[in-house]
């Protein structure tokens, strides 16, 4: 295995004996939030990194380190019903944020299957 984020959390959920639920029920997500963690689908929020790394008995700086390597390209995405504010707004973006993946919805359904499948970074 690599070192990208979900894989760090498999080996160290491992190594401290600990099934997918039993890390859940210790920090009070569902099962499947650790499941998304360790596929690379989600990362956790900064309020539960610190717990996730008690849990784990790691180094907090450890788990920040492993976030900041397994994300090359950031994806964001701005959803808006005007073409007009897309039309604008996505060059700006392009702009302010040139090694992340811009891409814009008109349709709210839209952007929600494209962020079922796809890890968002920032979303307007």
């Amino acid at each position: 295995m690599g070192n990208s984020f979900g894989e760090i959390i498999i080996n160290l959920r491992q190594q401290n004996n600990l099934s997918q639920q039993q890390l859940a029920e210790r920090l009070f997500v569902d099962r499947s939030t650790v499941a998304r963690w360790e596929n690379g689908q989600r990362t956790p929020d900064a309020l539960l990194l610190p717990r996730l790394a008690l849990c784990l008995n790691v180094d907090l700086t450890t788990l920040l380190n492993s976030i900041d390597e397994s994300e090359d390209t950031k994806n964001v995405i701005l959803v808006d019903d005007e073409r007009i504010i897309l039309t604008g707004g996505l060059p700006i973006l392009e702009k302010v944020l040139p090694t992340a993946s811009i891409t814009g919805f008109i349709k709210p359904s839209s952007a929600i299957k494209f962020a079922e499948s796809n890890r968002i970074a920032l979303a307007f």
